[in-house]
């Protein structure tokens, strides 16, 4: 009988410790490295493990819609003529909302309406660090998704939700190659507003001295387009974009990297932090299942671990 008896408490002991260990070993503020490969093994499972409060946060999202802010580019949102979306971006926040069990709210804007304040950018927002506040669109939505580049100066806006590595590089026409950054003296730029992209001209210029005749576009594709014309001399992209965009510019040439290896990625508002873990799990859980690869290849036309080998991330 006493044998008995210490077999049971024994086993509502064993019980009750592994059910109070489901959800203590994450806290709400975990930063989850999402931007690379892990191992994968079928005998894994790679379900994310979300804490009390992230699931008290995806049931409040699964009794509405999750609010979505996409830019009109090839990478992250884009309707065929035959009507068919894609875009790799959208493809990833979709399989997200299915995951957790709700809907899609999208709104297609301008990617520099990711952060504006009264539609505009203060003109010091770059340069002074007191400059601080949530853009006007996170009133409407949840999160921004497009290749946004993790930047000090967007940092004090927003958070950040890390999804891959790359690096900005210069493109010009074939046979007009760039091959010393400081050739960019007296040629007409390409570029975007409000941009990683117009921050690496400005900071060519403030290296070598000179300044750059800009003319601005509102995507990237434009900018692409606006080079193969003659309209610009050069432009500059996250490499990723360029691989991407030469596949309907093959006239276009990557000349040299104008940027170190940088990471890109969505963002939520500045307090959201409990979104911003939920969304970096997930991802994580896309690449260690393969799903984050197969969403690359079919924007890309390559593996996402070659494509780490073209940038030579490590």
């Amino acid at each position: 009988m006493k044998i008995k008896l210490l077999n049971s408490c024994m086993t509502l002991i064993l019980f009750v410790l592994s059910g109070c260990s489901d959800d203590t070993s994450y806290v709400v503020d975990e930063q989850v490295d999402s931007s690379v490969n892990l191992p994968s093994s079928d005998k894994i499972d790679h379900t994310p493990r979300f804490t009390f409060q992230e699931q008290a946060y995806i049931e409040k999202l699964k009794k509405r819609r999750l609010r979505v802010a996409a830019d009109n580019s090839v990478v992250t949102y884009k309707v065929g003529d035959d009507g068919k979306i894609s875009g790799m971006h959208y493809e990833l926040i979709a399989g997200f909302a299915e995951f957790i069990g709700t809907e899609i709210d999208l709104r297609v804007v301008p990617f520099k309406t990711f952060f504006t304040k009264d539609g505009e950018l203060p003109p010091n927002l770059r340069t002074d660090p007191e400059v601080k506040y949530t853009p006007d669109i996170f009133n409407e939505v949840d999160v921004c998704i497009s290749g946004i580049t993790d930047i000090g100066w967007r940092r004090k806006l927003v958070q950040f939700v890390i999804i891959y590595p790359s690096s900005v590089v210069v493109v010009s026409r074939r046979g007009e190659e760039i091959r010393k950054l400081s050739e960019l003296e007296g040629l007409r730029i390409g570029t975007r507003e409000s941009s990683t992209y117009y921050d690496a001209f400005l900071s060519v210029e403030k290296k070598f001295g000179f300044k750059l005749d800009y003319t601005f576009y509102e995507s990237s594709a434009a900018m692409f387009e606006a080079v193969d014309r003659g309209d610009v001399d050069a432009t500059c992209r996250d490499a990723d974009g360029v691989v991407l965009d030469m596949k309907n510019v093959p006239n276009l040439n990557i000349s040299i990297p104008i940027t170190d290896v940088e990471h890109l990625g969505w963002i939520v508002r500045k307090d959201n932090k409990l979104l911003a873990s939920i969304l970096s799990k997930y991802i994580a859980y896309c690449k260690k299942t393969e799903t984050f690869n197969k969403a690359w290849f079919r924007a890309y036309g390559m593996n996402f671990n070659d494509f780490l080998r073209i940038i030579q991330y490590n």
